[in-house]
């Protein structure tokens, strides 16, 4: 069982807490603690592994070191030339900012928090870079997380917890990254977000967040996280409940071997009488 909290485990609670995620979700990936099994399509995960990987030079938890996808001829896919290139033009973007990478993929902990921090980053310019509404001093160090996303377009959902726009869901969803690994790393938090579904030969679209946290967000995120983790601990005695569904069953990489899973979807009564 894990020992550390941190913030992917805080999204998944916070999901099986409101009734939208799957007990064996919790029970196998943070009470027993399984290895990822594999998966027909890895997909975006692996694709953003290569990307990282490009960049910096990071490996992913695995350890093992992120290859493309071949075609016949032994050249790299699409998809992954892309991810070559965009990783190329994000060191570009770094090195015209006098950004060096101090650390990358670093595990950093705090008490009972714990996170994999993509870049630390300092400011390696003589002068001070004045931005709208952000400055950069000399040897000012900050936390930058990738994403490498096929959801930077304006007409992705906003109801979309994954997508760029920061709606209220978006907001929530990434929010707890940032303010996670801003506590755990004591440094300013920035989101570089680079397009992964252009066309090839397209330049990506790229977009950099700062997101200021105050002592007030820290604190209810603390308080936030260790009740979850308290809660979690104790219900971890008795195991998790199943929550089937045939949508979040079709898409759970332990649906091959879960017992409970929905194989088709089951019907759902909906009323016709007023709620009003």
């Amino acid at each position: 069982m894990i020992d550390k909290i941190t913030q992917t485990f805080i999204k998944d609670y916070a999901e099986f807490m409101n009734g939208s995620g799957c007990g064996v979700l919790i029970q196998k990936k943070y009470v027993e603690q399984v290895d990822m099994p594999d998966v027909d399509d890895p997909g975006a995960m692996a694709l953003g592994s290569f990307f990282e990987y490009h960049l910096s030079g990071a490996l992913p938890k695995s350890g093992i070191i992120p290859q493309a996808v071949l075609m016949k001829n032994g050249d790299p896919t699409a998809e992954y030339r892309k991810a070559i290139e965009s990783a190329s033009l994000i060191k570009a973007m770094l090195q015209s900012y006098s950004l060096e990478i101090i650390q990358s993929g670093v595990k950093i902990s705090d008490g009972k928090f714990e996170g994999t921090i993509d870049l630390i980053v300092e400011y390696t310019g003589s002068f001070q870079l004045e931005f709208e509404n952000v400055v950069w001093n000399p040897a000012d160090r900050f936390i930058i997380d990738l994403k490498y996303s096929g959801l930077v377009s304006e007409t992705t959902p906003r109801y979309n917890k994954h997508g760029w726009q920061w709606s209220e869901a978006q907001k929530e969803y990434h929010g707890v990254q940032a303010k996670h690994y801003h506590y755990i790393g004591r440094l300013p938090f920035y989101f570089l977000v680079t397009q992964s579904n252009q066309k090839e030969g397209e330049k990506p679209r790229i977009l950099f967040f700062y997101v200021p946290i105050s002592q007030q967000e820290i604190d209810a995120h603390v308080s936030m996280a260790s009740k979850y983790f308290d809660d979690f601990k104790r219900r971890s005695k008795l195991g998790f409940e199943p929550r089937p569904d045939y949508n979040r069953c079709s898409k759970c990489i332990w649906r091959n071997n879960c017992q409970e899973k929905h194989i088709w979807p089951h019907p759902v009564v909906v009323s016709l009488s007023s709620t009003e």
